[in-house]
């Protein structure tokens, strides 16, 4: 859990970038924690549409960011992404039980 809350810390005073690159860190993400391997990953890289892809929360519907991720308890294995700190509207991040 220490990792978690220390990439969560790092994420929420990480400076902005495009909302365009949410969707490549939430597939940076799906890499790096053995997304196939998820208990759970309804849509996620189906579609472009990232804010309908299980355990994400969006704000904005006309240019959408990530606002939420909650991903617990859905076998993630790996390592958290650098890349996560980019998200700048991300205020919840939840990976716990997983081995990351």
């Amino acid at each position: 859990i220490l990792p978690v809350v220390a990439a969560l810390t790092y994420i929420l005073h990480a400076s902005s970038v495009t909302r365009g690159g949410d969707i490549d860190v939430l597939r940076e993400l799906y890499q790096a924690t053995g997304g196939p391997s998820w208990l759970n990953s309804t849509l996620w890289l189906q579609d472009d549409n990232f804010c309908s892809w299980f355990g994400i929360e969006c704000v904005n519907s006309i240019s959408p960011a990530v606002q939420s991720i909650s991903l617990t308890g859905n076998n993630l294995k790996g390592t958290i992404p650098d890349s996560l700190s980019t998200l700048s509207s991300l205020s919840v991040l939840d990976l716990s039980s997983g081995q990351l």
